[in-house]
């Protein structure tokens, strides 16, 4: 079993670097040692199954790439059932095979049965519930049906914004860039380019918020806080700072475990606002940068006066 796992690992390295006949001959060899060593109602057949049709999708191949998607799913409902994220991820692949096909009403019934799906397991503020908004949106986007965007751009937007948000009150700073570009670039370009389709105000206002997430206010009010924290004389301030960041550091952890398996959530949030008072009481510039790091455009209107505009810097 670990040889296949190791091919399969392969496999998916060749398909990433473009590889793909190479690609497919690794998984089918994978699938044939999976299927003698665990037999067929095993979920590493079932992920070996699924990577093998998202390739066949990817290279045309589309019967043989239904077929394994189909198998697939039926696989994971027999282990699963059909409210565990797994399953809902293959739905979401068939989706994407049927989108490729332009059969338009079954990839919609597939992506919104996945969202619930994952809604109800991972929760809001997965990462893997951004994927699946975002499958939707980009559908949507393309066959023109401009309406159901903009609530779904916004619900992706306070997704990704709470990811960075939260892993950056813990991450240092040479981590943060390689968690944007692997967890958020391509949500948030995705979002930002939509605005040339989508238009008015309401998803100017959504732009407008994603730019002040990404490269102005927030991140710098999340990078001058650590500054003024670590500047400071009193040891109980930079302790209370490091405990927070701490149970900040372990809240997330839990976010991107299912939710049945999350622990003790409702005790981390609670305690991380206890830390949050506390250092507000220790330091007021503390207390301005916490508001800082909520600024949303409606805040930037109510600050400007007469005849004044906001300008984004590209």
């Amino acid at each position: 079993m670990d040889y296949a796992r190791s091919l399969s690992s392969l496999a998916s390295c060749c398909w990433f670097t473009g590889n793909l006949n190479k690609a497919d001959s690794l998984f089918t060899q994978a699938i044939l040692i999976y299927e003698k060593s665990i037999g067929k109602n095993h979920m590493f057949y079932a992920g070996c199954l699924r990577n093998m049709a998202g390739l066949c999708r990817e290279i045309g191949k589309y019967d043989q790439s239904r077929h394994l998607y189909e198998e697939a799913i039926s696989i994971y409902e027999h282990v699963f059932g059909k409210a565990h994220f797994e399953y809902a991820y293959t739905l979401s692949g068939l989706g994407e095979l049927f989108f490729s096909i332009k059969d338009v009403k079954k990839a919609e019934a597939l992506f919104k049965e996945s969202r619930s799906i994952l809604e109800n397991s991972l929760g809001k503020s997965h990462s893997s519930y951004a994927k699946v908004l975002n499958n939707l949106s980009y559908f949507y986007l393309e066959i023109g049906q401009v309406d159901s965007i903009l609530k779904l751009n916004s619900e992706l937007y306070h997704n990704i914004s709470g990811q960075i948000t939260n892993a950056f009150s813990f991450l240092p700073e040479s981590a943060r860039e390689d968690f944007i570009n692997k967890q958020a670039r391509g949500y948030l370009d995705q979002i930002q380019s939509t605005g040339l389709k989508v238009k008015g105000s309401a998803y100017q206002s959504l732009q407008y918020n994603l730019a002040l997430l990404t490269k102005g206010i927030q991140l710098q009010a999340i990078q001058s806080t650590l500054e003024f924290i670590l500047g400071q004389q009193d040891s109980s301030t930079r302790e209370t700072y490091n405990q927070l960041t701490s149970l900040r550091r372990r809240l997330y952890a839990q976010y991107q475990l299912p939710v049945a398996e999350r622990k003790f959530v409702d005790d981390l949030q609670g305690r991380i606002e206890e830390k949050e008072k506390e250092l507000a009481r220790l330091s007021a510039d503390f207390r301005q940068q916490q508001e800082v790091s909520k600024t949303i455009v409606t805040d930037v209107h109510k600050a400007l006066h007469t005849d004044e505009a906001s300008v984004e810097f590209i």
